[in-house]
């Protein structure tokens, strides 16, 4: 038996993909028409989708265990070998409960009559996720093949540079909504999210919205550079608060009114939470983040 690897992925997706669009479709076809059908039809699939994130936040474990169980059929008819801890198939796994989330969304389009077809909705989980399942859907160079190509053109020999992954993580900003996302399921409070949301949102300000997957320490060196020349709070002062990152920089502020190093390194601890977030989810081949801590 084989390993997973990332053509496999990509064909086992594609195949669950039209499996839950027939379904949805299939559900639809099965719905009594009428206002008043449609009205209690609507409910009972907003309910769907409320129940399934009410069980993903309080009943995980017991959900991940009928995914587990969906997979392993997928990969026995494959002769892949089933390895729980290993990247390729944790990413799978998520897609799968992302799949599965998705298709109520299918189910109420499909009821709403939007006109939408089985293309459109390949394209809306492709387009979300950026994995190149559906390439002849796509006008453009396949995400996955142009990340490639760049990658032979950009080779270097400085070995600090991590290679670029096969398959793009997707932009940083879809990336913290996917991370806030998981963070919501998982309980954890909206005032904590959104000190954390202010951190990474404040990590593309400065180094830009670029693919999370390349992401690596040279981009987290320039950011602590920057760290070290804006005043604390800046967002929260009336003196700062309208004035952009380069700006701050050119006022050249004195170290006393400067952040503190312990300040910095909080923002790092809740920085390197998001990358071994990413590396869980086969984003990053490493956490850029992770043993960068300032000292005095």
């Amino acid at each position: 038996m084989k390993s997973l690897e990332i053509d496999d992925i990509k064909e086992i997706l594609r195949i669950e993909i039209r499996e839950q669009i027939l379904q949805a479709h299939h559900i639809d076809l099965g719905t009594k028409k009428g206002s008043d059908a449609a009205d209690k039809s609507l409910e009972t699939i907003e309910k769907g989708d409320y129940d399934l994130r009410g069980i993903l936040k309080d009943n995980l474990k017991s959900y991940l265990k009928q995914v587990d169980s969906k997979i392993k059929g997928r990969l026995e008819s494959m002769s892949i070998m089933i390895e729980k801890e290993s990247v390729g198939y944790k990413r799978l796994r998520e897609h799968f409960i992302d799949l599965y989330l998705m298709q109520y969304e299918w189910i109420k389009e499909f009821e709403i009559k939007t006109g939408r077809s089985i293309d459109d909705f390949e394209k809306d989980f492709d387009s979300k996720f950026r994995l190149d399942l559906f390439p002849e859907l796509s006008e453009s160079v396949g995400l996955t093949e142009s990340l490639m190509k760049e990658q032979q053109n950009n080779m270097t020999t400085n070995s600090d540079d991590l290679p670029y992954l096969p398959i793009a993580g997707g932009l940083l900003s879809s990336n913290i909504k996917a991370f806030f996302e998981q963070k919501i399921i998982e309980g954890e409070s909206i005032k904590e999210i959104e000190s954390d949301r202010v951190i990474l949102e404040e990590f593309i300000e400065i180094i830009g919205d670029i693919d999370f997957s390349r992401v690596t320490k040279k981009e987290v060196s320039h950011y602590f550079d920057v760290q070290r020349k804006l005043p604390p709070n800046r967002k929260g002062s009336s003196k700062y608060k309208d004035l952009t990152i380069n700006e701050l920089m050119e006022l050249n502020l004195s170290q006393k009114k400067t952040q503190t190093v312990q300040n910095i390194n909080k923002r790092l601890s809740k920085l390197s939470v998001f990358g071994n977030w990413g590396v869980r989810q086969g984003l990053l081949l490493t956490n850029p983040f992770s043993q960068e801590i300032i000292l005095e």
